[in-house]
């Protein structure tokens, strides 16, 4: 068994039993060569390490942020060329539950937090990337990573004096055993000693002198921290492992935006603000696809697209706590676009504002108080807002071109042209179509052209001999279908012509089969033994007997994948429905 570019274990007719077992148990099968006995496998620990290996190799190209293309480059050239394979989803799944994959902001990018954590870490990247490296040659797949993560800590620790040690995990409230934390009072209240601080600076001091031997290990446990997280950067305050988080990064170098309001902290040197994010002039803001073009600007380059989820929820749930009564039931009334009754809106708001479930007269007091912009219709508890009021009461396009057509025409007693109106309209509206407008000029019964975009108004008088013209016209329409229906009903049935395909039973093997239709279907009916089947759709061009009405020639059945059966002239390559000559 060979392994090729460390990702493709090549497995052929003369391995062992044990390695095939070990593949098909332990792989992913992407493609194969009959031919020299060949099969081609991705097996869970090589793709591991190769995972390793390609955060590495962005990482010194200074890229955790890549588009799905040059991924698919990069697994192609780990491929044999004998074969063309996508990349297998369920590898994918498990780089991405081992955090060392992930999903960019845009769907056509693919994130990756180890180089995004190496790139902060930077001058020391290259240590952490030999101790990335380094955890490919262990079986942390197979071990309790927060067994892990305390060996890293503790064979950390265990390169420094213990009376300096005890010192700095009692600054953080460390605790590397199994046993609880407990508070560090005088770590809250700033009255450490300062015996305390020069122990501290001396750890520090060793960190910076050494850092290739003393942070080896610690880059190793914020590592193997990450991936038991799946990759997110997130640090819940609070939470687990959240004085051992900040230790790390305060040793490693990394930088941490701190949001005590959102209760989390997070791994990135972006712009990104607490105060910003929850600023009154965002108040409002709470839809979720709101929270998110907010966070787009500072974070979709610096975390995946799952932790940017996870911040918009905290971030739109701390809005709509702050939110007032009266600008909730506004939203709730923004979200609804139509003037509405206060039952309607008391649903909306009651959908939106889970944490402030109001009864129907409390939303009806609020909106009576007509803050926001909120004021009552003339309709018995149906209310509005004044900023759509305009939109409302608006004329319509059609109404509005044939008033400037008249006023225009009016003041000048000269054609109006099509940019005039254009002009004007643009001084009443906000945006104008200008293929609206050209569908209401043409189409107008009102107005008449006399040129090349130009138009007049119509004359009463020729107003109502179009109508009389429009009377004469439906009239006539209407007694022709009424007499052709008649003439229809009075058909006998065996008068119906019929129509036969040249097909070949299957049954009998006749050459001839009647075409009959049963509803929507077309059907082919054996003329001897009257063995039907339905219209086959891999079946394409049969003859059959139909003359085309316009040319005579012979017309063919041909097949459409989504409307089934139709008839088409091979002559005039005019085509027909089946109820044309079978309904």
């Amino acid at each position: 068994m060979e392994l090729y570019r460390d990702l493709v274990r090549i497995l052929s007719k003369d391995d062992s039993p044990n390695d095939r077992e070990f593949c098909k148990q332990l792989g992913v099968l992407i493609g194969a060569n009959p031919e020299e006995g060949l099969e081609y496998y991705i097996c869970h620990l090589d793709a591991i390490n190769w995972f390793i290996k390609i955060n590495s190799h962005l990482y010194r190209q200074g890229k955790h942020l890549i588009p799905h293309s040059e991924f698919d480059i990069l697994f192609h050239f780990c491929c044999p060329v004998e074969i063309e394979a996508e990349f297998p989803a369920s590898i994918f799944h498990l780089g991405h539950r081992w955090g060392l994959i992930g999903h960019g902001f845009e769907s056509s990018d693919l994130f990756f937090p180890l180089v995004r954590v190496l790139l902060l870490a930077d001058p020391h990247g290259p240590i952490g990337v030999d101790a990335l490296e380094s955890l490919s040659e262990t079986d942390f797949l197979y071990e309790d990573l927060k067994l892990a993560i305390k060996k890293s800590l503790k064979h950390g620790f265990s390169l420094h004096d213990s009376e300096v040690v005890e010192n700095v995990k009692k600054h953080f409230n460390l605790t590397i055993s199994p046993v609880d934390k407990t508070i560090n009072i005088e770590g809250q209240l700033g009255l450490a000693s300062k015996k305390n601080i020069k122990s501290e600076l001396i750890f520090w001091e060793a960190l910076e002198a050494d850092p290739k031997k003393h942070l080896t290990p610690f880059f190793k446990a914020i590592f193997l921290l990450i991936i038991s997280r799946s990759g997110s950067l997130i640090q819940w305050m609070g939470g687990e492992w959240d004085q051992e988080f900040q230790f790390l990064c305060k040793g490693l170098g990394l930088q941490v935006r701190e949001m005590p309001r959102l209760n989390l902290s997070l791994l990135t040197d972006s712009r990104v603000r607490e105060n910003i994010l929850l600023s009154p002039a965002k108040s409002e803001r709470v839809r979720f696809d709101e929270v998110i073009e907010d966070l787009k600007p500072y974070l979709e380059e610096e975390l995946s697209f799952e932790d940017i989820v996870e911040i918009a929820k905290s971030v739109q749930k701390k809005r709509k706590d702050r939110i007032r009564s009266t600008a909730r039931v506004y939203l709730a009334l923004k979200e609804l676009r139509m003037p509405s009754h206060f039952s309607e809106i008391t649903r909306i708001h009651n959908r939106m504002f889970l944490d402030w479930q109001e009864p129907e007269g409390a939303i009806q007091s609020y909106l009576e108080r007509q803050e926001y912009g909120i004021f009552a219709t003339e309709e018995d508890g149906v209310f509005w807002l004044r900023e759509f009021q305009n939109a409302v009461n608006r004329q319509s396009l059609s109404d509005e071109i044939e008033e400037i057509v008249a006023m225009i025409y009016a003041n000048t007693n000269r054609p109006v042209s099509k940019q005039s109106i254009l002009v004007e309209l643009s001084r009443r509206r906000h945006t104008v179509n200008e293929n609206s407008v050209n569908a209401y000029l043409y189409g107008s019964r009102k107005l008449k052209r006399v040129g090349t975009g130009l138009f007049i108004p119509k004359t009463e008088k020729e107003l109502e001999e179009e109508e009389q013209r429009n009377e004469q016209i439906n009239r006539a329409v209407n007694q022709f279908v009424a007499s052709r229906d008649a003439e229809k009903h009075d058909q006998d049935i065996d008068q119906k012509k019929h129509y036969f395909a040249t097909f070949r039973c299957v049954k009998c093997g006749h050459h001839e089969s009647e075409l009959v239709m049963e509803g929507r279907w077309l059907y082919l009916q054996c003329a001897q033994c009257k063995n039907k089947i339905k219209y086959p759709a891999g079946l394409w061009g049969i003859n059959t007997t139909i003359p085309c009405p316009d040319c005579g020639n012979h017309i063919q059945i041909r097949f459409h994948p989504r409307y089934g059966p139709y008839f088409k002239c091979v002559k005039c390559e005019k085509w027909y429905g089946t109820q044309k000559f079978l309904g």
